[in-house]
């Protein structure tokens, strides 16, 4: 999280990274034996530094290394040349749903100032497109495009919206850069699930009782779609089809 909230911070340009983030140091001296040791946060010295930086988020020379890395071949993505990222950075925007009465509040990484295209920077472990679509379902990032096109169509009309994109960077080596946009199917698929979400919500609300995952679902459940043609094909090229 750490690393994602400085790479954040960097790549989109926001002012005050030495406001915000601080550098561990690499070694400290014993308070003891005055022997340089290498950084260990168990250390009285170390706590003490740490606890006098409380208001910086601490950073270690190992991500900062690893933001680097991110920041180059982030330069060398071609969406990012055509001017992905830019436009106004962390702002947020608040309507209220007429039709529960809901507040909802989207905060997309940057608001364009010269397309309808949004985007949202993310970091993932990697980009290959199963690990990207796994992402998207389990963080539910159609939803948040859905609900940023939703917001901006009532507050910025200038410009309409016109697109939801995710520009995925890659924590760990070779640190890939890709930019995806989601389909204006999964975006309206995710209008009806926020607005499933809302109903929801307010229906909790107004009866005081939260149920959890599962409570209102079939009790009977089995594999999934994908995994049952994997299992399919794999037991017919064993000579065990149906």
């Amino acid at each position: 999280m750490i690393l994602g909230s400085a790479a954040h911070h960097l790549f989109l340009g926001e002012d005050g990274f030495s406001q915000k983030f601080i550098q561990q140091p690499l070694t400290y001296r014993d308070t003891k034996t005055a022997e340089v040791k290498d950084w260990n946060n168990n250390a009285t010295y170390c706590k003490k530094w740490n606890a006098e930086h409380d208001d910086f988020t601490i950073v270690t020379a190992k991500e900062l290394d690893a933001i680097k890395a991110m920041a180059w071949s982030m330069q060398a993505n071609p969406w990012v040349q055509t001017g992905i990222l830019q436009g106004e950075v962390e702002v947020s925007g608040f309507v209220k749903d007429a039709e529960t009465g809901l507040w909802i509040k989207v905060r997309p990484d940057v608001i364009p100032t010269a397309s309808g295209d949004y985007v949202d920077l993310k970091t993932a472990a990697e980009v290959t497109t199963p690990a990207l679509q796994y992402s998207i379902r389990s963080y539910g990032y159609n939803q948040q495009g859905a609900l940023v096109g939703e917001v901006a169509q009532q507050i910025l009309t200038e410009i309409p919206f016109a697109s939801f994109w995710l520009m995925f960077i890659e924590t760990v080596a070779p640190h890939c850069a890709r930019a995806v946009k989601l389909t204006d199917e999964d975006l309206r698929n995710g209008n009806r699930m926020n607005r499933s979400s809302l109903h929801k919500i307010a229906l909790c609300i107004e009866r005081g009782i939260w149920p959890g995952p599962g409570e209102d679902e079939p009790e009977t459940i089995g594999i999934s779609l994908d995994e049952r043609e994997r299992v399919r094909a794999r037991l017919e090229r064993e000579g065990l089809g149906s």
